[in-house]
């Protein structure tokens, strides 16, 4: 006797009915989003710690009424889990790879600001954590593996999702000796914060810089065989170029002082050629900056010797910090060696020259992100997780 074939919509719903429910709801809400384009917003609290209550009160509920409606045990499965990674990942690949102008010019608001983008997230969280539920029976060891993995997994989306709304991040623009307690954020929102930070000192400091050959009537970089020609030189180091023979020369401090053009910050180097002919040509060589023109050392009519614009290796800020509660401390913040001050991360970003002033200005980046410990929480979770179902498998157990 033939097995009946089921029929499409028949219960137990398969992965055949998942992707058919997230594909249809999904057009549909794409079809809203296309007849009201207007960009929806990352829920601040106390709205998202609502919403979020709202999808856990749902997730148990799923969990407490499955075995009463077959269709609440469907958000559960597996193949239910496969629709919803499958349609959020869809959607976090085109958000990816289509440009936000694209998208405005069909009608749509940005991907992640779309009904489609919240559906797909909201789904994926709630059948989740509808999984994770089902598996916390715990009578195994890798049922502690299971859990934790998934848990830390739905902990890390969670908190990545409903807290974006709450995170800031805001520049501060620092003098020297001014203290500053102000931030103005990616809105343009001028925010007054709970600390100041005065700029005490910045130092910077550069590669060695690079020689190039430019052509000398339109200061173009000069291509060898369709090359450019990067000389590197240390002090007292000869690099022979079709018989040039060029040195970068050691120099006293007082030839630094020959004119002012070479003390506003700007890399100088003393160069020497030995033309083939024997001719010593020798001069300075400087990367220019906003307000002077780079300064080239002529060895032809047709070349020149210049450097480009020096790349810094390292710049930090050493600043004094004033709380509220009048505590004060002075740290140095550099490039990946942020500092925290009253639940505030500050990060060295970038810097700019003060020509006027003869001085440097220090730009800072602040971010403040309440929900980043739930994020640390939900990868020691995943992490543990993930440790647990290796070495609690039938391979290691059998060793």
């Amino acid at each position: 006797m033939s097995k009946q074939k089921k029929t499409i919509w028949q219960y137990p719903w398969s992965y055949r009915e998942s992707f058919l429910l997230v594909a249809g709801i999904g057009i549909a809400i794409l079809a809203a989003d296309l007849i009201n384009s207007t960009k929806i917003g990352f829920p601040t609290f106390p709205l998202n710690i609502i919403l979020l209550a709202i999808l856990i009160l749902m997730i148990f509920a799923v969990h407490q009424l499955k075995k009463r409606f077959k269709l609440l045990k469907f958000f559960s499965s597996i193949p239910a889990a496969i629709g919803a990674i499958s349609l959020f990942m869809l959607i976090t690949i085109i958000m990816a790879l289509t440009p936000e102008q694209l998208l405005m010019k069909i009608g749509l608001p940005s991907i992640r600001n779309s009904l489609t983008y919240y559906f797909s997230f909201f789904y994926l969280l709630l059948t989740l954590g509808a999984t994770t539920l089902k598996r916390f029976r715990l009578k195994a060891l890798y049922d502690w593996g299971f859990l934790l993995n998934h848990l830390g997994l739905w902990l890390f989306l969670a908190a990545s999702g409903f807290g974006a709304g709450d995170t800031k991040t805001g520049f501060m623009t620092l003098t020297p000796n001014t203290p500053e307690w102000r931030t103005q954020l990616e809105s343009g929102k001028i925010e007054d914060l709970d600390f100041a930070i005065k700029l005490l000192d910045f130092k910077i400091e550069y590669h060695e810089p690079k020689f190039m050959l430019f052509d000398t009537k339109t200061e173009k970089i000069y291509k060898d065989k369709g090359k450019s020609v990067i000389i590197n030189l240390e002090n007292g180091t000869k690099f022979i170029w079709k018989n040039n023979e060029i040195t970068k020369v050691k120099i006293n401090n007082s030839e630094l002082f020959l004119s002012e053009r070479y003390l506003v910050n700007q890399i100088v180097s003393f160069i020497k050629v030995k033309t083939p002919e024997g001719k010593i040509i020798y001069g300075p060589v400087t990367s220019g900056n906003d307000f002077m023109p780079p300064l080239f050392l002529k060895i032809s009519d047709q070349l020149s010797i210049g450097t480009p614009k020096p790349e810094p290796s390292k710049f930090a800020s050493k600043v004094r910090i004033y709380t509220m509660k009048g505590k004060i401390a002075d740290k140095t913040i550099e490039v990946n060696k942020p500092c925290s001050i009253n639940g505030w991360r500050v990060y060295q970003n970038n810097w700019r020259y003060d020509y006027m002033n003869m001085q440097y200005i220090s730009i800072l980046q602040v971010v403040r992100d309440p929900w980043m410990p739930f994020v640390y929480l939900a990868c020691a979770l995943l992490t543990a997780g993930a440790l647990i179902m290796i070495f609690s498998t039938k391979i290691f157990r059998n060793k």
